[in-house]
């Protein structure tokens, strides 16, 4: 079973222990500890679900049976710990200056669109994708390209990348922000010296092709060929 949870509600470590037939949920000051005696994961998220008051829809499908102790820093590790998949959203919370939990939806509730379209949202908001794609330009900008902002990656996987408009050629290619470029005509994006290089790569005459291999946030990978054309853009920053 895979989760998809959305952050909003706070969730403070005051509550007291819970224990219901053979469930032991609490917190610990050093995080979150789960007890379990032989009961169904459904169960053990319904009780979760109760004493966080985080509304937890659950997958009828998964019979799994869960036993023995679990020790987490937060819950969201919880919750990874005993749904393997479990992805995490976040919504900032300006009350405490957070993101906080608001809901958890198990896979088998949502449609696979869904669940691609839930584990973006949590890419571009975990990495803060917004504000490194986000660029300001004081005058237009016209060149060749593919038409999209890129920036470093934490990891060194990559470049992120994000489309200036829903008619650049990344995104007709079908790119969208939260994909990350990993290699170029072949080339490991790791290889270049700098990320100048990378967008010298990536550029090119309008009508000349460079092919793209693409990590999305599912962790599923893709080959893209993208025809350059002329971008007119309104960022700097754009490829």
């Amino acid at each position: 079973m895979k989760c998809i949870a959305y952050l909003a509600v706070l969730v403070l470590p005051v509550l007291s222990a819970y224990g219901d037939q053979g469930i032991d949920f609490d917190w610990t000051p050093s995080g979150v500890q789960l007890d379990v005696d032989q009961r169904p994961v459904n169960e053990v998220l319904d009780v979760i679900s109760n004493i966080t008051g985080i509304p937890i829809a659950t997958d009828a499908s998964d019979t799994r049976l869960l036993d023995g102790m679990y020790k987490k820093r937060r819950l969201e590790d919880l919750l990874t710990a005993i749904s393997p998949g479990v992805a995490i959203s976040y919504i900032y919370d300006e009350r405490v200056g957070d993101y906080l939990i608001e809901q958890v939806v198990c896979a088998g509730a949502v449609s696979a669109a869904d669940k691609r379209d839930h584990l973006r949202d949590l890419e571009v908001q975990n990495r803060n994708l917004d504000e490194k794609l986000s660029v300001e330009l004081r005058q237009p900008v016209q060149y060749t390209g593919i038409g999209a902002a890129i920036a470093p990656d934490e990891e060194s996987r990559g470049v992120w990348l994000r489309p200036v408009s829903t008619n650049s050629p990344a995104a007709i290619a079908g790119l969208q922000m939260g994909d990350r470029i990993t290699a170029i005509d072949g080339k490991a994006v790791a290889s270049f010296a700098n990320i100048g290089e990378v967008s010298a790569a990536i550029r090119g005459p309008a009508g000349s092709m460079v092919q793209l291999d693409i990590l999305h946030p599912d962790g599923t990978r893709s080959s893209r060929s993208v025809i350059r054309n002329v971008v007119a853009m309104e960022a700097t920053g754009a490829n």
